[in-house]
């Protein structure tokens, strides 16, 4: 859900829109100050290594931020010993 930055937790996303018309990087959350500000609020990012970098280090048009709501519990994978046993279910 779209989200101010004062409802941001760790895991939650910031998207920026640079020069188009589309949001084109999403990083991740990391930290976040007390109160929260574009100089306390910490990301992690694939471009450039980016671990810990503040928000206030980006020129952007636009920002917006994603709060996630919650995520499915991961899916039990098979043992090597159920995987390979006779039957009609086999994963």
């Amino acid at each position: 859900m779209v989200a101010a930055l004062e409802q941001l937790e760790p895991g939650d996303f910031a998207q920026f829109r640079f020069q188009k018309e589309v949001f084109g990087h999403t990083p991740i959350i990391v930290e976040i100050g007390d109160p929260p500000t574009l100089e306390n609020t910490l990301i992690a990012a694939h471009s450039y290594d980016a671990d810990y970098r503040p928000l206030s280090t980006y020129f952007f048009q636009e920002i917006r931020f994603l709060h996630v709501l919650g995520a499915y519990p991961p899916e039990r994978r098979p043992s090597e010993s159920e995987n390979n046993r006779p039957g009609p279910f086999r994963f």
